[in-house]
């Protein structure tokens, strides 16, 4: 297992990056099962009762409204992704991605496009 989210309306229901794909959980975390058909992800945002995000290696963003039966596409961040978070501020939600080398991007509009909010220059 690599990342695993939690749901925020169902906390025994999670889901887990892992080298053979996306598993998922309804018994608190006990037993996994494979997702059929998700991309290959390697971290997780679980945004709100069926929404999640993830990022596949090499950067590309995934959205599922169906808590992981269906997946889009989104954008692509530059950088492989090291972490993914959701931070929801005012009614606004920003998905946020720590990339290697990259710093920190976040996205505005649902993981379509993304900026560089943090970057630490050495």
């Amino acid at each position: 297992m690599r990342d695993f989210a939690v749901s925020p309306d169902r906390a025994d229901t999670g889901v887990a990056t892992t080298a053979r794909g996306l598993a998922r959980s309804t018994d608190g975390g006990r037993t996994f099962r494979p997702v059929d058909g998700a991309p290959g992800l390697v971290v997780l945002a679980w945004a709100k009762q069926d929404a999640l995000y993830g990022v596949a290696p090499g950067g590309a963003v995934y959205y599922t409204a169906d808590g992981g039966t269906s997946w889009q596409r989104r954008g692509t961040v530059a950088g492989d992704p090291e972490a993914l978070t959701l931070d929801v501020r005012d009614g606004k939600q920003v998905l946020y991605v720590a990339a290697t080398d990259r710093g920190i991007l976040g996205s505005a509009d649902g993981g379509m496009s993304f900026t560089t909010r943090y970057q630490e220059w050495t």
